[in-house]
Formats: C-alpha cells, sequence, structure tokens
C-alpha cells in the first residue's frame, strides 16, 4: 500500500505517542534521534519501549522508530531489536 503520510513523534512524549494512531497517518515515527535532547535519550527508549510494548497501542499504521546515529545499538536494545 502506498504511504501517503507519516508523522513523527518525540520519543521523550508518551503522551503523544499515544495519540498518534488517532491522525490517520499511514506511518507512525517514534523519534529517537533529533527531537529528543541529549540528556533525555534514556528516559526516551524507556517510553518507546513501554508504548510500543502497551497491549492497546494497536494503530492501524506502520510503526518505525528514528534511531540516533551516535547509539543505536542502545536505542535497539531498548525497543527490542
Amino acid at each position: 500500500m502506498p504511504r501517503r503520510s507519516l508523522l513523527f513523534s518525540p520519543g521523550d512524549r508518551p503522551d503523544l505517542m499515544r495519540k498518534a494512531p488517532d491522525s490517520d497517518a499511514d506511518v507512525i515515527c517514534f523519534d529517537l534521534e533529533d527531537a529528543v535532547a541529549p540528556a533525555r535519550k534514556d528516559e526516551a527508549r524507556s517510553a518507546v519501549s513501554s508504548v510500543l510494548a502497551d497491549p492497546s497501542f494497536a494503530p492501524d499504521a506502520e510503526v518505525c522508530v528514528r534511531l540516533t546515529a551516535t547509539d543505536p545499538d542502545a536505542d535497539l536494545d531498548a525497543v527490542g531489536g
């Protein structure tokens, strides 16, 4: 299916991540890179992991996570990659 819209949500804002499915975007991207201050990366990793593991989070969209360039392994470990 073609992707018409992509919604980025900051990884340190679980409130916004949980609202993302209401946007009707074709792709939801949780951003751990530029949208998150360096001092909040660990908090963001935990928040993204929590939202993705929540059974009530069931969007009708493709979901992806934008990893940090400086520490992608920590991001992958946190989100179950």
